[in-house]
C-alpha cells in the first residue's frame, strides 16, 4: 500500500501548517489564558478556503475528502487543541450533518454559509447542573 500524500493533500496541509506556525502558534497560549474564542483565526481560515473542506463544491465547500479534512484538523490541533477541536465541531457537528441529512432548502440557508466561513457551526452539550449528561439537560 502506498501511503504517500497526493500533491493536493500536501499542498493544503502545507498551506495550513504555514498559517498555523505564523498566525496561530504565537497567540495559542494567550487564547487559552484569556478563555477567548479566536474569531480572527476562523476568519483567516475562511480566507484560506478551508472552513468547508469536506463539503461538496455545489454548497460552497472545497469538495475535499476525509483525509484532507483530517490533515487540516491535525495541523490546527498541532498548535492549539482548542482551535483544532472548534474547527472539527464546526465541520463534523455543524456542517456535515446538514449536508448529509438536510433538505436542499436547509443546505442553501445553513450549509453554504458554514462551508464558506460566513457562519460558524457550534455544539452545545453542557449546562449548569447536568455537565455533559445529555439525559439530565433541561433545554
Amino acid at each position: 500500500m502506498d501511503f504517500t500524500l497526493s500533491e493536493e493533500h500536501r499542498m493544503i496541509r502545507d498551506s495550513v501548517r504555514e498559517f498555523c506556525d505564523a498566525e496561530v502558534a504565537p497567540i495559542a497560549q494567550e487564547i487559552e489564558d484569556e478563555h477567548r474564542f479566536p474569531a480572527e483565526v476562523f476568519d483567516r481560515l475562511a480566507e484560506l478556503d478551508v472552513m468547508g473542506v469536506p463539503i461538496d463544491e455545489k454548497w460552497g465547500g472545497l469538495g475535499g475528502d476525509q483525509l484532507m479534512y483530517a490533515l487540516v484538523t491535525e495541523e490546527l490541533g498541532r498548535v492549539s487543541g482548542a482551535i483544532g477541536l472548534s474547527y472539527a465541531a464546526h465541520v463534523s457537528l455543524g456542517a456535515k450533518p446538514i449536508e448529509l441529512f438536510g433538505t436542499d432548502e436547509q443546505r442553501e440557508r445553513w450549509l453554504r454559509p458554514l462551508a464558506t466561513g460566513d457562519a460558524m457551526g457550534a455544539w452545545a452539550l453542557t449546562e449548569p447542573g447536568s455537565g455533559s449528561d445529555a439525559s439530565d439537560m433541561d433545554t
